[in-house]
């Protein structure tokens, strides 16, 4: 190896290190950061105030918990799923943690159409040695006008 590439080879490398944010607790993770680490698509978010408790149709909605997770998700992975054959459903879902400098829930709301499922979280956050637990409940199920 000639010895200007291995010089600019080193050069990358430590330049590269300097990019790297390494996160050691939680306490470090801005709410962005853990939602995006937690949830597919922070487009289902939603400002939810224990203002709305329509629960017309909770018979029909269910959290089920299925299939492990990885990375920063642990434990297993939870899905809402609307059992409904013949009628959409407003759903949004509240997850509740005790992370330290965090909200102390994110509520996440879906449309879902006659049994329908999508995945929400895991049960779990996990970060280094530090471990979570998200507990998920239906705040809101109501039919939606087709």
């Amino acid at each position: 190896m000639s010895r200007p590439f291995a010089i600019l080879c080193t050069i990358l490398l430590l330049s590269s290190c300097g990019q790297t944010k390494e996160r050691t607790d939680v306490s470090a993770i801005t709410y962005r950061e853990f939602y995006d680490l937690m949830f597919e698509d922070y487009a289902n978010r939603v400002e939810w105030h224990e203002d709305d408790f329509n629960q017309e149709a909770t018979a029909f909605i269910q959290l089920n918990n299925k299939g492990a997770c990885e990375s920063e998700n642990c434990g297993e992975k939870t899905f809402v799923k609307n059992e409904s054959t013949d009628r959409s459903i407003r759903v949004i879902v509240k997850t509740a943690f005790s992370i330290p400098n965090t909200l102390p829930y994110i509520a996440n709301q879906f449309v879902l159409a006659p049994g329908e499922e999508v995945y929400l979280t895991c049960t779990e956050f996990c970060l280094n040695d530090e471990h979570y637990d998200l507990d998920q409940s239906i705040v809101v199920a109501a039919f939606v006008n087709d």
